[in-house]
This record gives structure tokens, sequence and C-alpha cells, in this order.
């Protein structure tokens, strides 16, 4: 009789306890299964390919190894110099930044202080193939090429296009253009055939200079409160402008587009605040829904734990009895 009871509940323990043992297991291995399927989908999204981590992982081995040896004849002779200074302040900005947004993301905004001192030795690297080993020499050729970069932003002296200057008789010298004319003999960037008006006329030049226009055209009409027909229209009359006009004539509405660029002031920052505000309220909702899913995880874990426990319990009692008295 004994051993009958004792059969009886070892039946019993098997149909309710199993259950719940599988049940954990399987939901761990749809968790993992759903997690590689997301990053699986994300990385084909991008078309990253698993040589691209290797190119990367060989890149800095690569780079860390080198920088231990100084470029002597690159640096007296600038033989390696591959990138304007401006250029690489525009890169190696962008890409300390990304950085800085990740880190900061994570919490880890102190990591940021510590990749300052490497803005400069990366900087030079990039120029000019220049390595901290080098250190404290500097590059014959960095001061020419940092005073050529400033005179790219701040030139000393600005040709105007012909295109900007008025063919009226007072304004000619010897029956042809004067190179630097007085503001009498200049067109207005108002009128035709620039038309520089709105923020739109302006937005629309530099879309089209950066050759971005296919893809504006295709995505614009997902842009809240924007007339985006009759900024296609003038999108393709500026791209149309850059295609079929001369050189002199693109230069004169680059000179336009930028002494117009303040009409783009107001929209900039209006954007900029939306990406504050998104991005305030991202962290927000970050700091509100971890405590949640740490909850969530501990309980888990929890109801696991003590399922293995109650299992481990059972089998202890279930061993006991089946002991011969």
């Amino acid at each position: 009789m004994a051993s009958r009871v004792t059969s009886t509940h070892t039946h019993t323990y098997t149909q309710v306890h199993t259950p719940r043992i599988y049940f954990s297991g399987c939901t761990c291995d749809l968790v993992s299964v759903w997690c590689d399927d997301i990053v699986g989908r994300r990385r084909r999204a991008i078309n990253i390919k698993p040589r691209v981590f290797y190119d990367v992982i060989f890149s800095v081995a690569s780079a860390a190894n080198a920088s231990f040896t100084c470029p002597y004849h690159a640096v007296q002779t600038c033989s390696a110099w591959r990138v304007r200074f401006w250029h690489a302040v525009v890169i190696v900005g962008l890409s300390f930044s990304a950085v800085a947004v990740v880190t900061g993301a994570l919490g880890l905004s102190f990591v940021n202080s510590l990749f300052v001192p490497f803005f400069g030795l990366v900087l030079l690297q990039l120029c000019y193939g220049y390595t901290w080993t080098c250190l404290p020499m500097i590059p014959v050729c960095a001061w020419q090429d940092f005073t050529e970069s400033v005179n790219v932003f701040l030139p000393l002296s600005l040709e105007i296009p012909d295109e900007l200057k008025k063919l009226d008789n007072h304004c000619l010298v010897g029956g042809s253009l004067q190179r630097y004319p007085p503001p009498a003999c200049l067109k207005t960037c108002r009128e035709p055939p620039f038309a520089y008006k709105s923020w739109s006329n302006v937005l629309a030049w530099w879309i089209a200079d950066i050759g971005a226009t296919n893809f504006v055209l295709a995505n614009t009409h997902r842009v809240p409160l924007l007339d985006y027909t009759a900024f296609n229209q003038e999108l393709a009359s500026r791209s149309s402008t850059i295609r079929r006009t001369s050189a002199d004539s693109v230069r004169a509405h680059r000179v336009c587009a930028m002494l117009t660029s303040h009409l783009l002031i107001p929209y900039v920052v209006i954007f900029l605040l939306v990406i504050a505000f998104l991005a305030n309220l991202g962290s927000a909702l970050a700091a509100q829904f971890f405590p949640l899913f740490l909850l969530v995880c501990t309980l888990f874990t929890a109801v696991s734990v003590s399922s293995e426990e109650d299992s481990s319990d059972e089998e202890e009692e279930v061993s006991v009895t089946l002991e011969p008295k």
C-alpha cells in the first residue's frame, strides 16, 4: 500500500512540475531566438557582413602597431599628406561626436573627457600620417594647411562672379566688366534668375547642390506641415539650374545661397529644439522603463529558481518515501 501511494505521488509530481521547468526553458529559448532575429534583421538592413567586424579589428590592431613607429620622412617632407586640415576637422569631429552620443546613452559620459587628448593626435594622423611617437615634432606643412583652411572660410578677398554684375554702361570699363565693381553695379539675390526670397529657395539650392535631389523628392511628403508640391517644384528647378547653366552661374547661386542662409536660422533653431526635446523624452522614458525591465527580469529569475528548488525538494521527498523501512 505504501508503494502504491508513493507511485501516485510521483506521478502527480511529474504532471505538475515538469511543465513549469519546461516552460522556463522554452521562454529562455524564445527570448534568445527573438533577440537573435532582431539583431540579424538590423544587421542585414544596414548590410553589415561578418567580414566588416574582422576588417575593423584588423584595422585597429594595425593602426595600434604602426603608432609605435614615427614616420620621420613623412613628417619632414609631408609625403603622407592625404587630407586637408578642415576636411579632417569635420571627419574627426563627427566621429568623436558619434562616440560621445553612444557613451552618453550608456551612462559613461566621463569617458568623453578621456578622449579629448586624442583628438589632436587623430587629426594629425588622418592628415599627415603622424603618430604619437613623433612628439614634439610638427609636420612642416601643418601651418600652410592650417592657414589655407582658414582662408577657405575667411578669405582675404572674394571675387564676385560675373553673373552678379550688371551690364549697364556706367558699370563697364573699356567695354568689359570690372573685377571689383561698386555696390550699385551688383545684382541682388532677390532678383531673377536667383530669386532667393524665402527659406525654401535657399534650402532647395543646398539640397540640389549636394546631390540629394532624388532622395528628398521621394520623401518630402513625409515631412509634416510642408507644402511638398511647391517645394518639389522649387527643388526640381534648382537642380535643373545646376545641370544646365555655366560654372560661373553656379558660383553666383552659391554666393547668393550663402548670403541668404540667415533665412534658415529660425527653422534650424526649431529643428534643434525638437531634437533636444525628443532626446530628453527618450532619456526620461528609458529611466522610467529600465526599473520596470529589471523588475520583470527579477520576477522571472525568482520564479525559475523557486521552481527548481521545489522540484529538488520533491525529488528528495520521493527518494525518502521509496526507501525500504
